[in-house]
């Protein structure tokens, strides 16, 4: 099984339409884990989502940019990704 961690968009609009992202991944490899880095208050809309496996709580807000050293330490947690 193939694991994919997808950053998530910061902004309402934005992760709605990423669902077409996460629906034509799982097209393509049925298989496929989908695992979404995103801000927690949206959680709610991707629990709805039937291809997103899990959600990961990204500790930044839309202001700001993934630097390496935050990303480490985000990935610290997470394991076994196809990254």
């Amino acid at each position: 099984m193939n694991k994919v961690l997808v950053v998530g968009p910061s902004w309402i609009g934005n992760m709605v339409m990423a669902q077409s992202l996460f629906i034509t991944m799982k097209s393509l490899n049925p298989d496929v884990q989908i695992d979404v880095l995103a801000p927690a208050w949206t959680f709610p809309l991707l629990a709805r989502m039937p291809e997103v496996n899990q959600s990961v709580a990204m500790p930044l807000g839309h202001s700001h940019c993934l630097t390496e050293i935050m990303l480490d330490c985000v990935l610290s947690e997470i394991t076994a990704f196809n990254l």
